[in-house]
């Protein structure tokens, strides 16, 4: 179940309305959770993935989305999640600190990349 500040977040997420200070890969994990918990693995993904194109597109770097590492790092949370026991985020870091590392969705992303 989504709090109120969830909610909140995930709107300014699909509005484009988070600005760089705001959306660090923290917060891109957090929306890779949120969805996850209410969608199936390839539906969670389709709205990072809008999500994300929509906040490059609003800071003036559209090409800055990368596929690879957008699919890698929502399976990974969804991995953790797996084995979280349906835990609150901060728990989910807590278990899986490997999360808030980024080379491990680059080293993910790296292995599926012909």
């Amino acid at each position: 179940m989504w709090s109120d500040d969830d909610a909140r977040f995930v709107a300014r997420f699909e509005a484009a309305a988070l600005g760089h200070h705001e959306f660090g890969h923290r917060e891109h994990l957090r929306v890779a959770w949120l969805y996850l918990q209410r969608h199936a693995l390839e539906e969670a993904l389709g709205a990072v993935r809008r999500g994300l194109r929509r906040i490059s597109a609003a800071h003036g770097d559209p090409e800055r989305y990368d596929e690879a590492l957008t699919r890698a790092w929502v399976e990974l949370v969804a991995e953790a999640m797996a084995g979280n026991g349906g835990g609150d985020f901060s728990t989910l870091l807590a278990a899986h600190p490997e999360l808030l590392e980024r080379e491990t969705g680059t080293r993910r992303a790296t292995l599926r990349t012909p």
